[in-house]
């Protein structure tokens, strides 16, 4: 019996190892060392890619790719299969490793940024200019809808390409589907895109974590609880999302977030920057109606921009500007943004 079992086991890795030829392993053997990170851009890398490119078949690419004794050596056959631009067998690739839990430390100049391998076959398809933008596009539209029918579905992939997901509505009944199933935050937004009231539920159930979803489709149905959560306006997420929003009600919940944030940062020593960002992103949108509350904050916490400035002008008598500005006085600047740099510190001297 153990000789037989022997005997399966060395059949087993003589079929494995015959699935190259000697002169490949011979080329791929420096890559079975360990590696801190991998970068297309390392001489030793690049020549071993050379070296395939020349002698490795397709078939013996495609078998590296999904069962190399390390990540590196998978990620140098996904290259060259890419450089060969054999589109069919990275879609191959593509599909053995769709359920990959290996990940690939890839430095692209001094920043180093891990790429889950399925991922990395994705992006690599978009790498140079092997494909025409044609071919890039078909390719990523069918390893998308690879990854969007996969059973089961492999739900960090598809956070990773989420940026890349269709909006058509064969894929929008299953991202709804997927959200439900993963209660992923990240899918979640991009089910906001459709912004379809059907979703509004859905939404509100991911509580915190909705901030982004809401950011995408801005309904005043989230508002009521935004309100609620008002504690959350401290959070950027949050305010990302309120400031998509310009109207009564919306702005009812803007006063709210600032009183607040001056309750919370009362007994902080920040020196005057508690509530910068909070104004920032209350004024990224330009909405008119939070003007007045945004004019405001000059009195209390000496926070102004100058397109705030501006339409305090143009909404009050010079004289009642003057006041506005009663007992400092401000250098005249060439650059708008040293105004606003001089009005938000409120340090300019004549």
């Amino acid at each position: 019996m153990k000789s037989l079992i022997s005997l399966l086991f060395f059949l087993f890795f003589f079929c494995a190892f015959s699935q190259v030829s000697k002169r490949t392993a011979t080329i791929i053997k420096p890559l079975e060392k360990e590696i801190l990170f991998y970068s297309s851009d390392d001489k030793e890398i690049k020549k071993i890619e050379e070296l395939l490119f020349k002698g490795a078949s397709p078939e013996e690419l495609v078998y590296l790719a999904e069962k190399g004794k390390n990540v590196h050596i998978k990620a140098v056959a996904i290259d060259v299969l890419v450089h060969k631009k054999e589109g069919d067998k990275i879609l191959e690739v593509f599909k053995k490793n769709l359920h990959s839990k290996d990940k690939l430390d890839y430095r692209g100049g001094c920043i180093v940024s891990e790429h889950l391998l399925s991922a990395y076959i994705f992006e690599s398809v978009s790498v140079g200019d092997n494909f025409s933008e044609k071919e890039q596009e078909n390719l990523h539209r069918e390893m998308i809808s690879i990854a969007l029918n996969a059973q089961p579905v492999n739900a960090e992939l598809l956070e990773t390409l989420t940026y890349d997901l269709p909006l058509d509505h064969d894929s929008y009944t299953k991202i709804r589907r997927l959200v439900m199933e993963t209660k992923s935050p990240i899918l979640l937004v991009n089910l906001a895109k459709y912004k379809n009231p059907n979703d509004i539920e859905l939404i509100k159930s991911f509580g915190k974590q909705a901030y982004p979803a809401i950011q995408e489709f801005p309904d005043p149905a989230f508002l009521p609880m935004m309100k609620e959560r008002i504690n959350d306006s401290s959070d950027f997420a949050f305010m990302f999302a309120l400031s998509e929003f310009c109207g009564e009600e919306a702005k009812e919940n803007v006063i709210k977030a600032i009183e607040y944030n001056k309750k919370i940062n009362k007994e902080k020593d920040c020196g005057g920057n508690c509530l910068a960002f909070l104004y920032q992103q209350i004024s990224i949108k330009k909405c008119t109606l939070y003007d007045s509350v945004l004019a405001d904050l000059w009195g209390t916490d000496k926070i102004i921009s100058f397109d705030i400035l501006e339409a305090y002008e143009k909404t009050h008598t010079p004289k009642e500007t003057a006041k506005f500005f009663a007992g400092r006085v401000f250098e005249t600047r060439t650059s708008r943004s040293d105004c606003r740099e001089c009005i938000r510190y409120g340090s300019c001297g004549g």
